[in-house]
């Protein structure tokens, strides 16, 4: 990651938080055509190719600026999140170019090595769905597929967004989110609970399990896990979404916590 992100110390976030305060906007679902008319963008859908390579564009000529996302994209959290990640280019102060084109590869992906794109993500997952909400939901309710599916609706987000949220905001479970395509990782989201135990997930290009069951099963940690610690781990659970159309899997891989009972308490007397 660049040594100058988030320039002048502000994380994209608190820009999001600052639009929503300023709309008076709650904690809950938000209205971007709202948001749209609210800082004066046009906002359009227009063909920007079928092959889903483009998602959106932001342009800017003077006082003017619209948005325009791909009318090719079926899924509507997807759009949303488009549209998100678009308004983060004109609200972001240092994103000051007066055309950004941005790439489906770069959104999907979360954590973009382009650092505008990946600020404009951040900015999204904001806006859409706010930590202080994701925070109080957790509170309550671990994290799971059921739970995602109810916040991605609730939300208006794509089930990957509402994952990544989850599982990157939850202080209770040791849990991570993958994404592949054809068995083989494109990206993953771990839990702070997940490293600070020092695990981790085998990452993008490694080949993963085919087999996707329904519901919530019994896995083998080592298809999923490295570390250390891996040998302590009897199990882990599954949970899968299948996108059968693009042949991409959205899975949940969750840790028992008495998975580390022994190994924590032994910590603990050794210092």
């Amino acid at each position: 990651m660049a040594s100058d992100f988030f320039k002048k110390g502000i994380s994209p976030e608190v820009y999001a938080c600052d639009l929503r305060y300023q709309m008076k906007a709650s904690d809950k679902f938000i209205d971007l055509d709202r948001v749209c008319d609210y800082l004066g963008i046009e906002l359009m859908e227009d063909d920007l190719g079928d092959k889903g390579i483009v998602s959106g564009c932001l342009i800017k000529e003077g006082n003017s600026a619209a948005v325009l996302v791909n009318e090719h994209i079926a899924y509507h959290g997807k759009k949303r999140f488009t549209i998100g990640h678009e308004i983060g280019h004109f609200c972001i102060p240092w994103h000051v170019k007066t055309e950004y084109e941005c790439r489906t590869a770069d959104l999907e992906a979360f954590k973009s090595d382009k650092e505008e794109e990946f600020e404009a993500n951040l900015f999204a997952s904001e806006l859409l769905f706010p930590t202080k909400a994701a925070v109080e939901i957790l509170k309550k309710k671990e994290v799971s597929m059921h739970l995602t599916k109810i916040v991605a609706d609730e939300y208006g987000l794509s089930l990957c967004a509402a994952a990544r949220k989850l599982v990157e905001k939850t202080e209770y479970d040791t849990c991570a989110i993958v994404l592949s395509q054809n068995s083989t990782c494109l990206w993953r989201i771990r839990s702070p609970k997940f490293l600070k135990r020092g695990l981790d997930m085998r990452s993008r290009g490694i080949v993963l399990p085919s087999i996707v069951w329904e519901g919530k099963t019994k896995g083998y940690p080592a298809n999923w896990i490295i570390g250390d610690r891996v040998s302590n781990i009897a199990h882990v659970w599954e949970e899968h979404i299948d996108f059968s159309k693009l042949n991409m899997v959205l899975s949940l891989i969750s840790v028992p916590d008495n998975s580390f009972n022994e190994i924590d308490e032994f910590e603990e007397d050794e210092y």
